[in-house]
C-alpha cells in the first residue's frame, strides 16, 4: 500500500510539474502577453494589407491546372471527374485558408519583433506597398508558368546528378 501511495504521489507530482512551470512562466510575462497581443494585431493588419487570403487563393488557382492534369494522367480520371477533384480542392482551400493564416500569425509573431512588424505594416499600408500588393498576384501565374517550362530541365538535371551518386542501372549507391 505504501508503495502504491508513493507511486501515486510521484505520478501526481510529475503530472503537475509542467502545469506549475507553465503557470510560473505565464505569471511573469503579463508584459509578454501584451507584446504578443500587439504583435498579433500588427500581423493581422499586415496580412490584410498584403491581401494574404487573395495571395493564397491566387497561388492555388495558378497551381490547380497542372495538379489537375497530373492527377488525371496518373489516375485515369475523366475530365468531369478531374473537374470535381479541382472543385473539391478549391472548396477545401477556401475553408482551410483562415486556419492557415491564423497559424502563420504565430510563426510571424515568433520571427519578427514588434518594431519590424510596425515597419512592415507602415510600408504595406502605404501607396507604394499597396501598389506592390496589387501587382503581386498577377505575377504568380507567370512565375508558375516559368517553373512549369523549366520542370523537364530540372528533372533531367536532377536525374543526372542522382545517377552520379547512385548507379541508376543497378539501383545501388556508389
Amino acid at each position: 500500500m505504501r508503495k502504491f501511495v508513493i507511486c501515486l504521489a510521484s505520478v501526481s507530482l510529475l503530472a503537475v510539474m509542467p502545469v506549475a512551470a507553465m503557470a510560473q512562466n505565464s505569471a511573469t510575462p503579463a508584459v509578454e502577453d501584451a507584446v504578443t497581443a500587439r504583435k498579433v494585431v500588427l500581423i493581422k493588419r499586415y496580412f490584410k494589407s498584403i491581401e494574404m487570403d487573395k495571395l493564397i487563393g491566387s497561388m492555388m488557382q495558378s497551381m490547380l491546372p497542372a495538379l489537375a492534369e497530373q492527377q488525371r494522367a496518373s489516375s485515369g480520371l475523366t475530365s468531369e471527374q478531374s473537374k470535381m477533384v479541382t472543385d473539391a480542392a478549391v472548396e477545401t482551400m477556401a475553408e482551410i485558408t483562415p486556419i492557415y493564416i491564423d497559424k502563420l500569425s504565430v510563426i510571424y509573431a515568433d520571427a519578427f519583433t514588434e518594431d519590424e512588424l510596425v515597419q512592415m505594416v507602415a510600408f504595406y499600408e502605404s501607396p507604394v506597398g499597396q501598389s506592390i500588393t496589387k501587382k503581386t498576384p498577377t505575377l504568380i501565374p507567370k512565375t508558375t508558368q516559368v517553373m512549369m517550362e523549366l520542370m523537364p530541365e530540372i528533372q533531367n538535371r536532377m536525374q543526372t546528378k542522382m545517377c552520379k551518386k547512385i548507379d541508376c542501372s543497378a539501383g545501388k549507391a556508389k
